[in-house]
């Protein structure tokens, strides 16, 4: 499905009279060509030849995956597409950007099962936004589909089976460099409360397509640990960081610890640039409660945890660009979990930590004259034992590479069967540790390696960073500039008249279409801000602490948000309250087997009634937060109650029903609950966008005290399920123990507590 509004053709001009509908025809002539079916398009006054494959994969190119093609069949589909030289398009840059924004549209329309009218309507924009001004903007949908498709399109990936549950958090308005690093905290902090579990990736701005400007990271991850040269040839810490941190050290950017404290394991500052190439470089030290790490030890030989290593609890990639639609966003680290062969591979590998030895030493082995008494077979084996068991044992996330072979083995023939094409790199799939045993290995031996869009690239190095920020330099001191100096003459005061005939500003004062102006615009800033009603029903006062806090979030940007209490509210109350808002809130938590609050009572009576809950709810736009604990069966059974009666009642929900769980870190939920709605209301056209973007910033700082990492959760075994084996997922069901530093952080109000507040949570049940 191509949507319409741009002119078609199949590579021939147009007759001088011949007419162009604006409607694609029933079949739009399409030319064939090494790279498959193609038509041409006309759009911007450019001509743009457009992928056409039934296969909806779009341009499909040989780089910058791989530079090669691995396989004897070069075909990636039954049409016979094949990748091809990007150089080998001849596009400008202004074409390949009309070019790859439609052949996005088109996949993003027909993924997310979008009308076909509102489609066109929505390409039409785009081109006339590039048109306009060289660029357009993604909406957050967009650019969230968008980073799932290019997790699913990376041939290096083996874990893109849960590319679809990639989480984004969009910090596209972020201006400075404390701005992108606080988004970075952001995202590293939901990844560790997630105990590694759920992916999250953080968006800054696009780089911009005429100028080149936009953000960079020049750290490779968020946290990454530093190297130091020793006096007798060694190093100490990981060997791939050494030029980083030498170059931060005698740059006199970075102030390493003292050479007595100094360990392998010392986390490097982050380095970002909010405006390069020529912008200011921030250096950030990242907060130790940031550094969770995960500490070797091994069930058998306690002689390994004498050795104090650990590693990074989380992966936080901040080296690849992310290519969506024609954009580049050059800052966009994201969160996974790691498999244990990378982990194997960081502290044995000769080129980094290579401690192989050590562990030899620590595991008992003497024999290690010969490599036929397979020592170091034993080592890694061990040392893949020790991974294992320190991860299930702090409760993050890790899957081990049979599972990941295996998984990604099913996924790729089942992607290859639904989609009819898929991309793999062998030597990156097949894991070092025993490939052989699993199908994968000669099953993959003939994968084909393209790059699809959207997609994920390597970003350059901070090398090419530190260069350019230099060049820029030097092109901005050898800039010329010119001043003038005029004597001022003698300071007169100036008459009404004066005014009027040189004074702009004076000029305004007097005008009535300037008042009529400011009218309008007191106007628009009312309608930018929304009347909103925050309802709360508490058993122990935390979902009134949650609603007071969710209105202070909307206070800090100047919108109204007014805070009751579903007790006092019956009928007339109701409606008067519906009658003078514009969006209803609800915060609810839920009591005993399921069932709301007392204090709920009347409200959900009143919504159960067809005729008094039509009246009062209308057409509102609403919102339901709920409270609860997972630790129970039917989680925020009232707040989904509350949901499905607002429904029925008439109301427009902005948001699916936001959960917090009690037994949990109740900030993520909450964070996760604001930024939806407020993105909601932004889509809606309830907010305007700088709005939108204070009170996202507000959500997205809104940090009492840095958190601890805290190993609080116990992995235990599934039911049927021995403690050395793992689930078909790779993982152990985790059993919430405690997790004091991560539970209770809201600012309680002990003026307005409304009752038993020892009672654990609203959530009761």
């Amino acid at each position: 499905m191509m949507p319409g509004g741009i002119c078609w053709g199949g590579g021939r001009r147009k007759k001088k009279n011949e007419t162009t509908t604006k409607e694609k025809p029933p079949e739009a002539p399409a030319a064939v060509s090494s790279r498959g079916p193609t038509v041409q398009v006309e759009a911007c006054g450019e001509r743009v030849r457009v992928s056409a494959c039934p296969f909806g994969h779009g341009t499909v190119c040989a780089d910058p995956f791989p530079g090669y093609v691995h396989g004897r069949k070069p075909e990636i589909c039954a049409k016979g597409c094949r990748a091809v030289l990007q150089s080998s398009l001849a596009e400008t840059p202004r074409r390949r950007l009309i070019r790859e924004a439609i052949e996005y549209q088109e996949l993003y329309s027909r993924e997310r099962e979008v009308p076909p009218e509102r489609a066109a309507l929505r390409l039409k924009e785009i081109l006339e936004s590039i048109e306009r001004s060289g660029t357009y903007v993604h909406t957050f949908d967009e650019l969230r589909h968008g980073a799932r498709v290019a997790w699913r399109n990376a041939p290096k990936c083996s874990n893109r089976r849960f590319a679809m549950e990639l989480e984004v958090l969009d910090r596209r308005d972020a201006r400075t460099n404390k701005d992108l690093r606080d988004g970075c905290l952001d995202a590293l902090e939901a990844a560790i409360e997630s105990a590694a579990t759920t992916p999250f990736m953080c968006c800054f701005a696009p780089r911009d397509p005429e100028t080149g400007r936009g953000p960079r990271i020049w750290s490779s991850q968020i946290c990454r640990f530093a190297c130091y040269a020793l006096d007798d040839g060694s190093t100490l810490g990981d060997p791939a960081n050494l030029e980083f941190t030498t170059y931060l050290i005698t740059s006199g950017s970075w102030t390493p610890p003292p050479e007595d404290e100094r360990t392998q394991f010392d986390v490097l500052p982050l380095v970002l640039q909010v405006d390069a190439p020529g912008g200011d470089v921030a250096v950030f030290e990242v907060p130790e409660s940031y550094h969770a790490k995960v500490r070797l030890s091994h069930p058998d030989y306690a002689g390994l945890a004498k050795l104090n290593l650990c590693w990074v609890a989380v992966p936080t990639v901040c080296a690849m660009d992310l290519n969506v639609g024609g954009l580049t966003y050059p800052a966009a680290p994201f969160t996974g979990w790691f498999a244990d062969s990378e982990i194997l591979r960081d502290l044995t590998d000769k080129t980094r930590l290579d401690k192989i030895d050590a562990i030899a030493d620590a595991v008992g082995l003497t024999s290690k004259a010969s490599n036929s008494s397979l020592w170091k077979d034993t080592v890694m084996l061990e040392t893949n034992r020790a991974i294992l068991w320190s991860w299930q044992k702090s409760g993050m996330g890790i899957v081990d590479h049979a599972t990941l072979m295996e998984m990604h083995y099913d996924w790729t023939n089942r992607e290859r069967e639904r989609r009819g094409y898929v991309t793999n790199n062998w030597k990156w799939v097949v894991t070092p540790c025993y490939p052989t045993t699993t199908d994968l290995y000669l099953g993959f031996r003939k994968e084909l390696e393209y790059t699809l869009s959207p997609s994920y690239t390597y970003a350059p190095t901070w090398k090419t960073f530190l260069s350019d920020w230099k060049a820029h330099g030097r092109r901005r001191r050898n800039k010329k500039t010119t001043t003038k100096s005029n004597k001022p003459g003698p300071r007169r005061r100036p008459t009404m008249e004066v005014l009027m005939e040189t004074s702009p500003s004076a000029r305004l004062l007097f005008n009535a279409t300037f008042w009529r102006l400011v009218g309008r615009i007191a106007r628009g800033v009312r309608l930018a801000r929304p009347r909103l009603s925050i309802a709360y029903a508490t058993v122990s006062g935390n979902a009134k602490r949650t609603a007071k806090r969710l209105s202070a979030t909307f206070a800090s940007a100047s919108v109204d948000a007014k805070v009751v209490d579903c007790a006092g509210l019956g009928v007339q109350t109701f409606e008067t309250l519906m009658a003078a808002t514009d969006v209803f809130v609800l915060v609810v938590s839920t009591f005993g087997s399921g069932a709301p609050p007392s204090s709920a009572g009347a409200l959900f009576k009143l919504l159960g009634s067809d005729d008094e809950g039509k009246r009062a709810v209308g057409d509102k736009a609403f919102a339901v937060l709920g409270l609860g604990s997972r630790a129970y069966p039917r989680f925020c059974a009232a707040a989904d109650a509350a949901q499905a009666l607002l429904l029925a009642s008439g109301g427009k929900a902005l948001t699916t029903v936001g959960k917090m769980d009690a037994a949990g870190n109740v900030d993520v939920g909450f964070r996760r609950f604001a930024t939806d709605l407020i993105e909601a209301l932004l889509e809606e056209g309830r907010l305007k966008r700088c709005v939108a973007a204070r009170l996202l910033r507000t959500v997205a700082v809104e940090r009492a005290n840095p958190r601890d990492f805290v190993s609080a959760v116990k992995a235990t075994p599934a039911p049927g399920v021995k403690v050395s084996d793992h689930s078909t997922e790779g993982f152990l069901k985790l059993e919430v123990v405690a997790n004091t530093a991560l539970v209770g952080r809201l600012d309680d109000d002990d003026d307005d507590d409304d009752g038993d507040d020892k009672k654990e949570d609203d959530g009761s049940h």
